[in-house]
């Protein structure tokens, strides 16, 4: 692969370009509206010439480069949010959202709540709204950096209390985001065996990107958080990824799909297949149409917006304290995990209820 200035990219294989060429074509295809157009396939023995004309005109057509921009110091670097973490209670910056079974005329059925960073809550807090959402990837590095902080919290600030630990009858685990250090790590062992104690069982949520830099590493995790009666879940599957891999094969007990309004028409259904719907979650299903289509690909499990407020509609059908509570604070307080995020539920044994 040899980029050229202008951001062209040329490929060089050996054998027929045929098979390349269809390959790109239906990597390009989720996304871009006419992917023949970005394709062109050059034969060397027949067309060398033409392409070794092509590249050149290219570099020389291409304008020289922009100077680099002056970079910035803001609020929202790393080191803002993690000096404000620092400085704060976890339980006030953290949120839990419930995950569910999903089966036609038999209602929800909860089956884990994760706990994550809220992003809204730390924008506020920086006013710096809008920008936690715009880049992940910054978000991630700071999930990785602080979950040390997350499972100390976890087992000394009360966090085996109400709201995350498990009421009577409740048979929802607690899922965290670790990296394979953190799940490997000993806070993490002297927290799982805590919760073993407490009766909750816990899941550890690791990024596909992770588990395909380390497969071995990944491997090793797996088996031993398995071992410990600790959930293997793979986090972050985008469409795009999925079209050209197979993370079956990293043998996790649940995979988690991020919705994308392209997946109805990403031709997907051999790799979901593969993958086996009974092990897939589809994450980020925000609308009624991501469910929609859920269902109609054999997947039960979901997480997003549209499940909080499906939860809130039913507990707000049946509870007695909820007179002037609406759709939209009910979810709200049960993403809540301090104090201040649940202040005016009247009836917090049903917000942290199993069923609904």
């Amino acid at each position: 692969m040899y980029p050229l200035r202008n951001g062209d990219l040329v490929l060089l294989c050996r054998g027929g370009v045929e098979p390349l060429a269809a390959t790109c074509t239906r990597l390009f295809r989720v996304d871009a509206p006419d992917p023949d157009a970005l394709l062109t396939a050059w034969t060397l023995d027949r067309d060398g010439d033409a392409l070794v004309r092509y590249a050149t005109a290219r570099v020389a057509d291409a304008p020289p480069p922009l100077p680099a921009p002056e970079l910035t110091l803001n609020l929202y670097g790393a080191d803002a949010i993690a000096q404000l973490v620092e400085g704060s209670r976890m339980s006030d910056l953290m949120q839990r959202q419930t995950a569910v079974l999903l089966q036609p005329g038999a209602g929800l059925r909860p089956l884990f709540r994760e706990i994550v960073f809220s992003r809204t809550v730390l924008e506020a807090r920086l006013a710096v709204a809008g920008q936690a959402h715009a880049d992940p990837l910054l978000f991630r590095h700071l999930a990785a950096r602080l979950e040390g902080r997350v499972i100390e919290a976890l087992q000394h600030d009360g966090g085996m209390a109400e709201p995350l630990a498990p009421g009577p009858g409740d048979r929802q685990a607690l899922h965290l985001n670790l990296t394979l250090a953190g799940a490997a790590s000993e806070a993490f062992a002297r927290l799982a065996g805590q919760a073993r104690e407490a009766g909750l069982r816990l899941g550890v949520e690791i990024a596909l990107l992770d588990a395909f830099a380390d497969p071995a590493a990944f491997h090793r995790a797996r088996d031993a958080l398995r071992a410990a009666g600790v959930a293997v879940v793979l986090d972050g599957l985008s469409h795009q990824v999925l079209a050209v891999t197979n993370p079956a094969l990293l043998g996790a007990d649940l995979v988690k799909l991020d919705w994308h309004a392209a997946l109805p028409e990403a031709g997907l259904h051999a790799a979901l297949a593969r993958l086996e719907p009974e092990r897939v979650l589809l994450h980020q299903a925000d609308t009624e149409a991501a469910v929609a289509w859920g269902l109609s690909q054999g997947i039960r499990r979901f997480q997003g917006r549209h499940v909080d407020n499906m939860l809130a509609a039913g507990r707000l059908s049946g509870c007695v304290a909820g007179q002037g509570c609406t759709l939209r604070q009910c979810a709200e307080r049960a993403l809540a995990t301090g104090p201040a995020g649940r202040a005016g539920c009247r009836n917090p044994a049903l917000l942290d209820g199993s069923t609904v």
